[in-house]
């Protein structure tokens, strides 16, 4: 599965890591402010946007970003303010591409342009690892909510259940911002 020869010390950042990352990132691309919230430890709430990528170096994983039908429209209204522009792929998306570059960076010190390249699709629960996943996190941003989990290592059936998506769930190509 991981055929780099990049040594791994640190398996996934803690609940508090992911917090400080997305805080930052969301604070200097948008203007945006979170509170952390705690539902039911692991409940899956029903989300209409659903993004989620699996990773492969330095070690196997599988991230998944989700939020309210309104997250969007909120995160581009707060980015335009910053600076305005447009978003080809959508504004979840880029953040799921920026909370990627900084992950990789606080958590392994490594430049995600430099590893093997994360497979990107829309993602829904019934693709995710059937165990509580090793980072997870909920925050509200204004009055809508965004979820963040990371499950690694990934098994072998982790990775084939993750890759058989039904077929209105394709997977999108994220070059350009790479």
């Amino acid at each position: 599965m991981l055929d780099s020869k990049i040594s791994v010390n640190k398996t996934v950042s803690t609940n508090q890591e992911i917090l400080e990352i997305i805080k930052s990132l969301l604070w200097s691309w948008s203007g945006l402010s979170i509170q952390r919230i705690l539902p039911g430890e692991y409940l899956i709430q029903s989300m209409t946007r659903e993004i989620g990528l699996m990773f492969f170096e330095p070690e196997s994983g599988i991230l998944v970003i989700r939020g309210s039908l309104n997250i969007e429209k909120l995160m581009e209204k707060a980015a335009s303010v910053i600076k305005p522009r447009e978003s080809k792929l959508g504004f979840l998306k880029e953040i799921v591409v920026l909370f990627w570059n900084d992950f990789v960076k606080k958590n392994w010190n490594l430049d995600s342009r430099k590893i093997r390249k994360p497979l990107f699709k829309n993602s829904v629960p019934e693709n995710w690892p059937k165990r509580k996943p090793n980072g997870h996190l909920t925050v509200l941003v204004e009055s809508e909510i965004l979820e963040i989990r990371i499950w690694t290592p990934l098994s072998q059936v982790e990775v084939e259940n993750w890759t058989k998506a039904p077929k209105d769930l394709n997977y999108f190509n994220l070059k350009k911002l790479f």
